[in-house]
């Protein structure tokens, strides 16, 4: 049994113990003179035991008592999750009822519980004869998980283990003796994930004659994107005699069995954080099927977010509608801000006054008509996608299908129905869906539905159908800046980035600034050393990769532009994504698309390198400390189009998609699954690292990393594959590992030579074409450009021109 378990067994021992004993003074009387004379005596020494130490009496209370049972403990618990500028905050107060703590355990909750101070709502979770029976609000659960999925979803009885504390203290109260331990080394178990970074943790437990009086225990700490306090604290007592049954509910039919009956209770919360949020992002794709009336595909992306009190909102939808005698399109945009709404369609633009509610209204209806409730889920799986939740769920309930065939219906005919007067019977076909969640947020990531029913007209069978995929970003740092194309004020850093900035000069005088850029960022890329700043003023033009403003805008505004590269995206010889891929690579690679809100119809085309790209981002997104949006390229494209200055491209757009999109299948599969093996703290972690040493600059360290970076990733790479092969096969013959191995180095090979060696050579011609056009060029590309064997720092030296790490003042 894990840690906490046994942990649990020992606190509940405290619930019987005795005070602490301290030993007691002694005295040897004086020896009577047997003569006239005086004679000296010695008096023994007293000798006075030292005071037990607060775990020295936190062990000697737990000894005696591991045979308790029939426990009844009162708790309460508070639970804040800071996530960017949102607080969200979960109490729960109840009583938690065991009899017996071995294999035969029955134990039951009864607790409210709050969410962000809404209306309590009532649990109840009995455990007896190996599975769970839960309610939560109106509704009747059951799973037969186990009795330690049981005490997992529980805030354990034991709040802590003295051992993880390293300072204990007794005073006396009015209260009786009161332990408190503190400078924690580690948390509880049960807190948090393994990835969890601790900040700070105390415990208090107050003895009194007749044993445990209370036990409190307060943490506070770091998990992913979160900051989080909780506070936990229970008044336990043994009773007499056993309160529980030991039999099953008598309407135990009448529950609704699930693989975890916890999962509504996951997603309900999630779904309340998510409207509980003061700014958020969403993406959603939804295409609705009526055969009798045409097709209907909306594309919408929304972002919210409350700035001074005031809200702020932006609002992109593409709809497209199929009809028989013909196709029909429209775009419109809104925005919303300082109380007016300004609606762009078909070339023409209207501003609205409009009232704060009436918007804040609007955007919580956008998701809530949509929204599945919870208590209308009959089957529930629950998977576990690197470190997020998965749920994918199913429901016959009449009043969920009635919900979504009339908002289907309504998205065709309004709010009558005309095939229903003509059809000759309707037949729900069922709902599915799924939703993501963040279990350090309590947040959710995706969210997405398949809705089917037929009508029978004259005969005929006409779909009617809904299928709706979205990405939810809530507590979104960058929804500010989505909805006004501009950063809210960022502070400068108490300590401030030093990336590497090159002179390179020439024989003849010419003159090149050559800087190393990283895609990613926070407010640190915002404030650099004057010394690049002087030297980008200087310049006559800027040359990056390619520019991203021009490509976003005129991905937006120039059709055939946008078409020339969405179709690098798709096979052109109508297969499909899972004909180039291992079926168990597409299963694993569709759940975690939906899990992170990147799926829909269209991913089932699109090449593995797509797929690759959203997983990645996506994560990059969850983790909210570095933003492709503050990435340095971004910021100098910004500080040249306000200074009016020539922006030159050393590649473009199409040409990076073209080498991606070609890619053998091979390698476009090695690079899925490896992405579908991180997990996100981890990877936001790798990429924080990378950044980190950016801003400090230290060019042998950087140097190091960059090209020691490959060979161990081919070396893990490898190790993987053929354990992988070894699981497969049960055993691997030495020829077979050389074949694994020879053709992971020929992907590894391709991939380099395609990103790394083919560019670098390139990038170095186009350098020495600046250096003779005449102009000055601060020349910014990825930093791994730069510092690479026979990079841009290297090839130039080797070509003559003197290559010099500038120097900051201190």
């Amino acid at each position: 049994m894990r840690k906490r378990w046994i942990a649990l067994v020992l606190i509940f021992a405290l619930l019987m113990g005795m005070t602490a004993c301290t030993g007691g003074n002694s005295e040897t009387e004086p020896t009577e003179s047997t003569t006239q004379e005086p004679e000296t005596t010695s008096l023994p020494t007293t000798t006075q035991a030292p005071e037990p130490t607060a775990h020295e009496l936190f062990a000697e209370a737990v000894e005696p008592l591991k045979g308790a049972s029939n426990i009844s403990m009162g708790f309460e618990a508070r639970e804040e999750h800071k996530v960017w500028e949102d607080l969200f905050v979960q109490t729960i107060s109840g009583t938690a009822v065991f009899e017996g703590l071995d294999s035969e355990l029955v134990g039951q909750v009864d607790a409210m519980v709050h969410y962000n101070g809404n209306d309590a709502i009532a649990y109840t979770e009995f455990f007896v004869d190996g599975s769970t029976y839960a309610t939560y609000g109106e509704k009747k659960y059951r799973d037969e998980a186990g009795q330690e999925a049981f005490f997992e979803r529980q805030y354990p009885p034991c709040l802590f283990d003295a051992e993880n504390f390293a300072s204990g203290e007794v005073e006396k109260s009015d209260q009786g003796t009161v332990l408190k331990f503190s400078d924690a080394t580690a948390m509880e178990t049960w807190v948090a994930a393994d990835y969890a970074v601790l900040q700070e943790a105390t415990g208090e437990v107050v003895l009194s004659t007749k044993g445990i009086s209370s036990m409190r225990y307060t943490v506070t700490y770091r998990q992913g994107s979160a900051d989080i306090v909780l506070e936990v604290s229970t008044t336990p007592s043994v009773e007499a005699e056993a309160s529980l049954g030991t039999e099953p509910p008598t309407d135990g039919d009448s529950y609704v069995l699930l693989s975890y009956c916890w999962a509504p209770r996951i997603m309900d919360r999630a779904i309340r954080n998510w409207n509980a949020s003061e700014s958020s992002s969403a993406s959603i794709s939804e295409l609705l099927i009526n055969q009798a009336a045409g097709v209907l595909y909306y594309g919408r992306s929304i972002s919210y977010e409350h700035s001074a009190d005031r809200p702020l909102m932006k609002e992109r939808v593409f709809t497209q509608v199929m009809l028989p005698d013909g196709t029909e399109e429209m775009e419109t945009e809104s925005i919303y801000r300082s109380g007016v709404l300004t609606v762009k369609q078909d070339g023409k633009t209207q501003v609205v006054k409009s009232g704060d509610r009436t918007i804040e209204q609007y955007v919580s209806e956008i998701f809530q008509e949509d929204m599945m409730d919870v208590s209308w889920i009959e089957t529930c799986e629950v998977s576990a996608m690197g470190e997020l939740f998965f749920f994918e769920f199913t429901s016959q309930n009449a009043e969920c299908l009635e919900h979504f065939k009339s908002d289907t219906t309504a998205a065709f005919f309004g709010d009558s129905d005309p095939l229903a007067s003509i059809a000759s019977k309707y037949e729900e076909k069922g709902f599915s869906g799924y939703m993501g969640v963040d279990p350090d947020t309590w947040l959710p990531t995706s969210y997405g539905f398949d809705y089917k029913g037929l009508y029978t007209v004259e005969g005929q069978e006409c779909e009617h159908s809904q299928s709706y995929n979205a990405q939810l970003v809530g507590s979104d740092p960058m929804a500010y800046h989505t909805i006004t194309d501009k950063y809210p004020e960022e502070e400068k850093p108490p300590v401030e980035a030093t990336p590497l900035l090159y002179r390179v000069t020439g024989a003849d005088g010419s003159e090149m600034w050559l800087f190393g850029t990283i895609h990613v960022g926070d407010e640190r890329t915002a404030f650099l050393p004057q010394e690049i700043y002087d030297a980008f003023e200087a310049s006559d033009a800027l040359a990056v990769e390619f520019n991203l403003n021009e490509d976003d805008k005129n991905m937006e505004e120039d059709e055939e532009y946008a078409d020339s590269i969405t179709e690098l995206y798709y096979y052109t010889d109508d297969s499909q994504t899972k004909d180039h891929l291992e079926e168990e690579v597409y299963e694993a690679a569709v759940k975690m698309l939906k899990c992170l809100g990147q799926y829909n119809s269209n991913m089932d085309y699109m090449k593995p390198f797509v797929w690759e790209s959203s997983i990645t981002g996506a994560l990059r997104q969850n983790g909210r400390r570095l933003f492709s949006e503050k990435g340095m390229d971004r910021r100098l494209l910004d500080l040249a189009e306000k200074a009016g200055k020539e922006i030159l491209d050393v590649e473009s757009a199409e040409e990076q998609t073209q080498m991606l999109s070609n890619f053998s299948d091979g390698l476009q599969e090695q690079l899925l699954k490896e992405a579908l093996t991180y997990e996100r703290s981890s990877y936001n972690e790798g990429l924080l690292e990378l950044f980190e040493m950016w801003c400090a600059g230290d060019e042998e360290t950087l140097r190091k990393y960059i090209n020691d970076e490959e060979e161990e990733t081919e070396e893990d790479t490898e190790g993987d594959t053929e354990e992988d092969t070894e699981e497969d096969t049960e055993e691997d013959t030495e020829e077979e590992t050389t074949e694994v191995d020879e053709e992971l180095e020929a992907l590894r090979q391709e991939y380099e030579n395609a990103m790394s060696t083919e560019r670098d050579i390139n990038m170095i011609e186009i350098a020495k074409g600046y250096l003779t056009s005449g102009k000055t060029v601060f020349y910014a590309v990825g930093l791994a450009h730069l510092l690479a064997d026979d990079g841009l720092v290297d090839g130039l030296r080797a070509a003559g021109y003197t290559v010099e790490l500038v120097e900051y003042k201190k």
